[in-house]
């Protein structure tokens, strides 16, 4: 039985349209990280004015890519999906106007406020305009990301502290749809990093890449304070150690120095603790002994 050419394409419309095509199959089996793929940021704009945000013609508030890096030939900073490592990342010169966005970005009230996508999405070039979903742009979920960088402000530069810590959580990756939960990024090493900068000079930022598969951090035997516990009972074993290593040295010399000669007779007797010990005439010499008395 031959069915009607009109009902025949209907019949071959559905069937395409209840089969899933290879984009559809890709969009689901790259919905979601794989190691090393990039983990792109994203700020919110500032005015260099005032240090607020800048919002759209929507009231949505504006993104822009995070700066470009000279180690990754000028292309906005990513890091590398599960590697743990030092990235490196030097914005190659502080214009006027970004100089003094980074003072406002060592304002608490103002950080540089960032974001990255819990999962992987498009990264081509992207409108501002477009309405955002209950997600976020695009309909993305975003895991908010704020840098707090630590320094000084003087009169015509600044101090930044450039070694920072950044830190992410995820969902277990062994199960095969890790997503990033929360992350944050902090200034470490004050003591060491700082770093003078003037408008023109470059800006070079050390990130200390770490990923934790849950909300939990490293046990308690990575916490200060239980390293401090550790430095003091080293301590402790060391003074005990050296009270009874002086113990055995001095027991030592009484055993094998003073006990014989004083058996001897080589020591004075005030040496020899006797009471009413003296030094008196022993055959013609002095020596340990009690002197005789001469009215």
């Amino acid at each position: 039985m031959k069915f009607p050419t009109a009902a025949t394409a209907l019949l071959t419309s559905l069937v395409l349209l209840a089969t899933p095509t290879t984009a559809a199959k890709s969009s689901l089996t790259e919905s979601y990280y794989r190691p090393n793929d990039p983990v792109k940021f994203e700020c919110l704009n500032r005015t260099v004015d005032t240090g607020e945000h800048v919002s759209d013609q929507k009231g949505h508030l504006q993104y822009v890519p995070f700066f470009p890096c000279l180690e990754a030939t000028k292309t906005p900073f990513s890091v590398p999906f599960l590697t743990t490592s030092q990235i490196n990342c030097t914005i190659p010169s502080l214009s006027d106007e970004l100089f003094h966005l980074f003072e406002f970005y060592l304002h608490a009230d103002s950080p540089l406020q960032c974001r990255v996508p819990a999962r992987p999405k498009d990264w081509g070039e992207r409108s501002l305009d477009v309405e955002g979903s209950e997600q976020g742009d695009d309909g993305v979920d975003w895991v908010p990301v704020v840098f707090s960088l630590v320094g000084n402000i003087e009169l015509s530069h600044v101090h930044i502290v450039t070694d920072m810590n950044l830190l992410f959580h995820l969902t277990d990756p062994t199960l095969n749809t890790p997503t990033i939960t929360s992350a944050t990024a902090y200034s470490i090493n004050a003591d060491t990093s700082t770093v003078r900068i003037k408008i023109g000079d470059p800006l070079p930022l050390k990130f200390n890449v770490r990923w934790y598969d849950s909300t939990q951090l490293p046990p308690s035997s990575h916490l200060a304070r239980d390293k401090a516990a550790t430095k003091g009972w080293h301590l402790m074993t060391f003074l005990t150690m050296s009270f009874l290593a002086g113990a055995a040295a001095a027991a030592t010399l009484v055993l094998t120095w003073w006990m014989p000669r004083k058996m001897k007779g080589g020591l004075p007797m005030w040496a020899s603790g006797a009471p009413g010990g003296s030094a008196g005439l022993r055959n013609g010499a002095f020596g340990p002994g009690y002197g005789k008395r001469v009215d």
